[in-house]
């Protein structure tokens, strides 16, 4: 501890110092100077000094300055007392001679393990082979598909990739979806009676005639309005002329029944259309599939609506039979040859082109003679 003299020259250098910036002694202002002086003082040896310096100038003691900041106590090399910023101070502790040793720079501390909650368990599991259930995903791609189902997949893939020619291709121009509406409201109405409606129809006619009521079962003379069906029946309406329009199934296998009719359609001059499903045409004749069905004649109130379809197929096919025996199809690649096909040119692109160098005029003429 220094004496009081050198207290006193502590003290009169603040007050010099104070004197020299103008400041009031009092007040904040003289609060930051303290403490500005007691970081930046070369003669801070212990705190008695800073404490009696400021004790002179009317203030509780570097306790009461440290209260009144905000500043960490930490950057002053003080007591261990100083660092509590309390009302009171803290005792010193007496210390021995002997100097604790530093603690290590890079010491790691405990560490701090979360919480666990003992009533959920870990259980790891292996999905090596023998061991637990792999987790659910998706083997559509790994799934052995029936043999039908292959060979129809295959089918559909190489009339993409080979060159079809135009008399097969045409049956993948099948009637928009409204147009194809239409025309299965309309021969809804005219579909053939089935074996129930025929076997009543009978018995009723039957009947009559027993009853006296008819004389024959044909006396009446009217001819049935219905859609004909059945691949010979229909080429045999088509080549006598008799038929208003032909309905054709495009996915006929073997296609050779039916890659005849549209020939024969447009020779004839009768129109035509091309629907997408057999199944669709051999419902609305009471089988399961069909491959062609026509219509004779409509009733009056549905001729205006049997003209809006002739009209239909005669822009869809009729009008476009040259189009139609130019047009090959297939050939379409599949994504990856694509994408092999754009890289190959973009490297192409990349390179740089050969110029071809003429040969000089002169070298030219020696040649000649």
């Amino acid at each position: 501890m220094l004496s009081s003299s050198g207290s006193n020259r502590f003290a009169r250098s603040v007050e010099a110092d104070f004197s020299r910036s103008g400041l009031s002694v009092e007040g904040d202002e003289a609060i930051s100077f303290c403490l500005l002086t007691i970081i930046t003082s070369p003669f801070l040896k212990t705190v008695d000094i800073i404490q009696n310096a400021l004790r002179d100038r009317g203030t509780i003691g570097l306790t009461w300055l440290l209260g009144r900041t905000q500043c960490r106590p930490a950057v002053f090399p003080c007591r261990s007392d100083l660092w509590y910023l309390g009302d009171e101070v803290p005792a010193a502790k007496k210390t021995g001679s002997a100097k604790k040793p530093a603690a290590a720079p890079y010491s790691k501390g405990k560490a701090t393990k979360a919480p666990k909650n003992p009533l959920f368990e870990k259980r790891p599991r292996n999905f090596g082979i023998g061991q637990d259930i792999q987790p659910p995903r998706d083997l559509s791609r790994f799934v052995k598909w029936p043999e039908y189902v292959r060979l129809q997949r295959q089918k559909v893939i190489l009339n993409q990739r080979l060159k079809v020619p135009p008399a097969i291709a045409q049956f993948a121009n099948t009637l928009d979806k409204n147009t194809a509406t239409n025309l299965f409201k309309l021969l809804n109405k005219y579909r053939p009676e089935s074996k129930q409606e025929k076997k009543g129809r009978l018995d009723a006619a039957a009947k009559d005639i027993a009853d006296g009521k008819k004389a024959d079962a044909k006396a009446d003379g009217k001819k049935p309005l219905f859609v004909k069906y059945g691949l010979n029946h229909c080429v045999a309406l088509i080549e006598a002329k008799k038929a208003a329009l032909v309905v054709i199934a495009a996915d006929v296998d073997p296609i050779e029944l039916v890659v005849f009719l549209p020939a024969l359609c447009r020779k004839m001059g009768i129109p035509y259309v091309i629907v997408k499903s057999k199944a669709s045409i051999g419902a609305l004749v009471h089988k399961k599939t069909a491959a062609v069905a026509l219509i004779q004649e409509v009733r009056s109130e549905d001729e205006r609506e049997l003209a809006n379809l002739v009209s239909a197929a005669k822009a869809n096919y009729l009008d476009k039979a040259e189009e139609i025996r130019r047009h090959w199809g297939g050939g379409h690649l599949s994504q990856r040859s694509n994408h092999k096909l754009a890289k190959r040119a973009k490297i192409a692109a990349l390179q740089p082109k050969p110029v071809a160098v003429a040969a000089p005029a002169a070298a030219a003429e020696d040649d000649d003679e």
